[in-house]
């Protein structure tokens, strides 16, 4: 029975619990909430009549503006669910005013008008407050078959709602079915604390509880909105869809007014009720059996478009005849395609909204902007009312292009949020400083004057740099006096900041020397000597004595000056090789500085040995200097051991190697794809390789991709088969290293091959991408799948989706045995580990042999 019911609502396994806490409660209060809703269209329409609906929409407006304002104040003061909690509280209360006041005043316009206001926001300021709640308890994968089940479940409400008013209302008239409404209502109340206490929240990054709050102030809500793109065209849409249903629902009143007015009391209620129930059923299968595998099928992005489609087909059949059925179509597109199609899109069209306004945009779409659009559509009619089928053709070809828009801008918008939850290590401080505005620039600079003047010498150095990475020449005699004031190893720092900035060679030799005079250590001597022989300001008469200098900087000092004239060239360059080829790091580290700062120096001789040491030393500065170098004289026969040598190196190197490398064009493109496709060297090394490959020429890189992903998908599962099945196999032997190495190589498998698909797919950020899918945040998680289910190829999608995706871990098993896997023993893993480029799964292998007493021969 359990599995019936997933399979029909296409939930997962464990899925129906929590399912079933959240489908009642939305049944209850769309009952009550449609049910008022419905009830208040038809007696106003009885009551007043069809030609004061722009007015009733003008308040209405005006009413949902400022029910906005308060609920994006609550929701700063107060959690999700006690808001929910207390506005259908709020709202029964309502309903029992008017229950009191029916008998005086249902003879009073005035009373109608009130009736219809609040029939008309109690449903919608509910569904806002309900889903801001739901989204709390999902992810956006998650989301994708929930929230269409959950639709679905208030669309039953609402056809429920429309069907008792269409059979009770001559039974138990207005008053009793307010009643039954109000019940429902407070039926609800009760699941809203068994959720809070019974499921377990799925947090946003930022957030600590479920009770955390979205502390934001009305101009940076502004503000973050109009950073956004994708917010913008959001909030346009929306807009435009709402002013396009008022449009319509004015239309298809004043048609069925004309129709049915003269078949008595309750004739228009009972139509627009028995319209709304089979409306609403209809929704709900919709929801049900066919939203969540369009969205799947089409996604999120394209589907938008179909309700502006919709619409703009209705207005065109209008365009022509105004009759009873067109009206019933508008009805189908007013109560059917707007809270079919355009709601459950809104629910998930929000996960591309900053996290941060996740909740206030959507209370501001749905209580401020949709109410603006209704205030702007009512104007319209208030003026053009015979023209209201050309307003229609209108507003839904506008409406579709800003559907166009949002699609396009759907998986960037995704992928956005998924940056801004990353930290960003790569990005250069000159970066950072160029994404500040002018007045944050300001600031910043402001501040690290104040840390300049008062802080400790570690924060005068930090803040020393940073200033002189803001490239404003006004600030440099300032800090050259600084330094004045700076220890030995702070005036050390400082001297080398300004030898690697702009202006070093505006810095006059007099001060250099001053500061030596000052400050006489053997030291600052050396430091001043090299930034001035960099600078080609230190004759070489007055140093060449220092060539023997046992001070290593004066001798490099030497070394560099006398380099710049190509008198005694060999002299020079073998005491460099002399430096370079030294068994002390200090002498190695001297050396390397000198080649780097001059170009005239020919290292080319020096390449293997650079190459090999790049990839052995430890220690960071001579791999700086060491790229510095290769940045001159790399060419393309060392491109290979210049990637293998990048193992071990740091990520910013990487990107230095990455950059060296595509500096070099497609002379590098044969060389890259060979190491690309070569499974025998290290993931990350093939990574690097793959990167500028695709960097280059994306196309040579497309053309191998497909049996490039077949073939490493088919190791990651034989990684993943061995690590959960070989433990099993083996019970007796303590194989815990052995599993977990296997899940390592899997995983590191699955980021290669997510990165090289976000080389091919113009994903800017791979490594985030591969990092958010492995997320131990699901609302991160979801939004990482999201991304690379938009731009990844449909057909390696189907290759990836068991592996990335699975439901389980046994179906990645199982997948495993059908691709025709076939489960090794023991010793043919061990070997396999051994020959891997891996040298960790080498060392365990070897390990695990010795231990157990296996032999190749033992296969």
């Amino acid at each position: 029975m359990e599995r019936t019911f997933r399979l029909l609502f296409n939930l997962h396994t464990g899925e129906w619990k929590k399912a079933a806490l959240f489908a009642p409660l939305a049944l209850l209060w769309s009952i009550g909430g449609y049910g008022i809703f419905v009830l208040s269209e038809g007696l106003f329409l009885e009551q007043v009549g069809a030609d004061s609906l722009p007015y009733a929409y003008f308040i209405i407006a005006v009413a949902m503006c400022l029910l906005s304002t308060l609920l994006i104040v609550a929701l700063n003061r107060a959690p999700i669910r006690w808001l929910l909690f207390g506005l259908i509280g709020f709202w029964m209360v309502v309903n029992c005013f008017f229950l009191l006041s029916y008998s005086a005043f249902s003879s009073s316009t005035l009373f109608w008008f009130i009736f219809k206001i609040g029939g008309w926001i109690t449903p919608i300021s509910i569904y806002i407050v309900y889903w801001a709640f739901a989204d709390l308890y999902f992810d956006l994968q998650d989301a994708k078959r929930f929230f269409c089940l959950f639709n679905a479940v208030t669309f039953l409400g609402d056809s429920i709602g429309g069907g008792l008013i269409t059979f009770l209302i001559d039974a138990i008239g207005m008053q009793g079915l307010l009643t039954l409404f109000t019940c429902c209502l407070g039926g609800s109340l009760p699941l809203i604390v068994i959720i809070s206490r019974k499921v377990k929240p799925v947090l946003e990054e930022h957030s600590e509880s479920v009770d955390s709050t979205s502390s934001i102030t009305f101009k940076g809500l502004i503000q973050k909105i109009f950073s956004s793109r994708f917010t913008l065209y959001l909030i346009v849409f929306y807009f435009l869809m709402q002013c396009l249903a008022i449009v319509t629902e004015f239309s298809y009143m004043h048609t069925i007014e004309n129709a049915l007015s003269y078949k008595g009391e309750y004739a228009l209620s009972k139509f627009i009720g028995q319209c709304g129930m089979w409306i609403s059923l209809a929704n709900m299968v919709l929801g049900l059996f066919f939203y969540s595998r369009l969205v799947r099928g089409m996604g999120v992005n394209r589907i938008v478009a179909v309700a502006p489609s919709f619409f703009l087909f209705i207005f065109t059949l209008w365009f022509f005849t105004d009759a009873l059925p067109i009206a019933v179509f508008g009805i189908v597109a007013r109560e059917g395609m707007v809270y079919s199609f355009d709601d459950n899109n809104l629910n998930l069209l929000m996960t591309g909204v900053p996290t941060k306004i996740k909740n206030q945009v959507r209370i501001t779409v749905e209580s401020f902007i949709e109410p603006l659009g209704m205030l702007f559509g009512a104007l319209l009619l208030a003026y053009f009312q015979s023209q209201r089928i050309y307003l229609g053709l209108i507003l839904g070809s506008i409406a579709l292009c800003a559907a166009l828009l949002l699609q396009a801008q759907y998986s960037r918008a995704i992928f956005n949020n998924l940056m801004a939850s990353a930290l960003r290590f790569e990005k250069k401080a000159a970066d950072w400083l160029r994404a500040l505005n002018r007045k944050d620039q300001k600031q910043t600079k402001a501040m690290l004057i104040s840390k300049l003047k008062h802080g400790d010498e570690k924060q005068q150095l930090l803040a020393y740099e940073y200033l002189l990475r803001f490239d404003d020449q006004s600030i440099l005699p300032h800090l050259l006096n600084y330094v004045d004031r700076l220890s030995l190893r702070g005036k050390l720092r400082a001297i080398e900041l300004l030898r690697r900035s702009p202006w070093a060679k505006e810095i006059a030799g007099e001060r250099l020397e001053r500061w030596q005079r000052s400050f006489p250590h053997p030291s600052l001597r050396e430091a001043i000597h090299f930034f001035l022989a960099e600078q080609g300001r230190l004759q070489p008469k007055k140093v060449a004595k220092d060539l023997d200098s046992p001070e290593l900087g004066l001798r490099g000092a030497a070394i560099l000056a006398l380099s710049k004239s190509p008198a005694n060239r060999e002299l020079i360059e073998a005491k460099l090789d002399q430096l370079i080829q030294s068994s002390q790091e200090e002498e190695v580290l001297i050396g390397l500085k000198v080649l780097a700062a001059s170009p005239e120096l020919d290292g080319a001789h020096l390449l293997p040995q650079l190459m090999h040491r790049l990839g052995s030393t430890l220690c960071h500065k001579t791999r700086a200097r060491i790229l510095t170098i290769l940045e001159h004289s790399a060419n393309v026969d060392s491109i290979r051991p210049l990637i293998l040598a990048t193992t071990h190196l740091r990520a910013s190197e990487r990107r230095r190697v990455q950059q060296l490398i595509a500096s070099m064009g497609k002379g590098a493109l044969s060389a890259l794809l060979e190491i690309t496709l070569d499974s025998t060297i290290s993931d990350r090394c093939r990574l690097l390789a793959g990167k500028i490959l695709g960097q280059i020429d994306s196309a040579t890189l497309q053309k191998e991709l497909k049996s490039l992903i077949e073939k490493e998908t088919k190791r990651a599962y034989f990684y993943y088969y061995h690590a959960l099945e070989i433990p099993k196999h083996y019970p007796t032997c303590d194989l815990k290293i052995l599993s977990q190495a296997l899940l390592t190589s899997h995983d590191r498998l699955l980021d290669f091959l997510v990165q090289i698909l976000g080389v091919v797919g113009s994903i800017e950020e791979g490594e985030i991408l591969a990092h958010t899918l492995s997320s131990q945040n699901k609302k991160i998680q979801a939004q990482a799948f999201e991304t690379f289910e938009k731009k990844c190829d449909p057909q390696l999608l189907t290759v990836l989706k068991p592996l990335l995706f699975p439901d389980h871990s046994n179906s990645k098993i199982e997948h495993y045995l059908r691709l025709g896997g076939v489960p090794k023993s023991l010793p043919q893993l061990l070997e396999i580990m051994r020959s891997s480029p891996s040298k960790g799964n080498q060392l365990i292998a070897e390990g695990i042999q010795l231990q157990l007493g296996y032999s190749r021969s033992a296969q």
